[in-house]
């Protein structure tokens, strides 16, 4: 687990669902206390050679973060584009490209 106070930032999650049959969608949204933002620069290659580019890494300890899911900090609105969980001998804690 990442110490709390390395991780100083608190995030808003917007997660879009289908809610009837005529694909009306409705959104919820929850903030996440305890996460850091970071910005990056890079690349990620896809299968089908796409490039999106990675804006900034979220990392957290335990949050209900998916991809798809759109991160909001500091005005900015961002994309959860892979999520990643790592482990060391147990659940350590969890890093998430934004484009």
């Amino acid at each position: 687990m990442i110490p709390e106070y390395l991780l100083p930032h608190t995030v808003t999650r917007i997660r879009e669902t289908v809610a009837d049959e005529w694909g009306g969608v409705t959104s919820s949204s929850v903030s996440i206390p305890h996460t850091r933002i970071e910005p990056q620069t890079g690349r990620t290659w896809g299968l089908t050679a796409d490039m999106p580019m990675i804006r900034a890494r979220l990392f957290a300890n335990d949050a209900d973060i998916n991809e798809g899911d759109r991160i909001t900090f500091d005005g900015v609105t961002y994309t959860v584009q892979t999520v990643r969980k790592l482990y060391g001998f147990t659940y350590d804690h969890m890093e998430c490209d934004l484009t």
